[in-house]
């Protein structure tokens, strides 16, 4: 059962060891709103799957730091709206980013596949994706929720592991980390045009 954090104490010790990896991922309402409205921001570090609540501005604020960290690599999947929700929700757009779905890409595993094909394909699970509408603002979350939630993050290191070594292997490392540089600042300029 993954953790859930709603309370900044809580999140600073969870967040007081740095990693060099981390599993990123978060869900955010986008009805009726210029941008999109953080909700639910889902880490995986070293397998342990953390639900952060990011509506307290005090928690959004905590996540700034390793957020911005650049000795700490995110790994997400098809991260641009992912980035703009940041960028609204803790006025921070993550960075560096490992991007899964472009760096399949690149692998030659298909353009833009979706996380749950991709998880399918290298991690050999089929994933539920029963909750993709769901209204990730209500509290308490249902456990179906969570479990969707955690599920986001749950196979990313493993994704990253199959892909990092695809994309050495191929000498396409330099294409992916230059894809990736863009897509911040990109996200941020989206983000405050909306």
């Amino acid at each position: 059962m993954p953790l859930w954090i709603n309370d900044p104490a809580a999140l600073s010790a969870h967040l007081q060891d740095p990693p060099a990896w981390v599993g990123l991922d978060t869900e955010f309402i986008r009805e009726r709103t210029y941008y999109p409205q953080l909700a639910l921001v889902q880490l995986c570090i070293d397998g342990d799957i953390a639900l952060i609540d990011p509506t307290r501005a005090d928690v959004a604020a905590l996540l700034v730091p390793m957020l911005t960290d650049p000795g700490v690599v995110k790994i997400m999947h098809s991260s641009s709206e992912d980035l703009q929700a940041f960028k609204a929700g803790c006025n921070a757009v993550p960075t560096p980013v490992f991007d899964t779905q472009v760096a399949a890409a690149l692998c030659g595993l298909g353009a833009g596949l979706s996380y749950l094909k991709l998880v399918e394909q290298l991690c050999g699970i089929t994933l539920e994706k029963g909750e993709t509408r769901s209204d990730w603002l209500q509290r308490p979350l249902s456990e179906s929720q969570r479990h969707y939630a955690a599920d986001d993050v749950r196979y990313l290191l493993p994704i990253f592991d199959v892909l990092n070594a695809k994309l050495d292997e191929l000498a396409r490392r330099p294409w992916l980390d230059a894809e990736c540089q863009r897509a911040p600042p990109a996200a941020a300029e989206e983000a405050i045009d909306a």
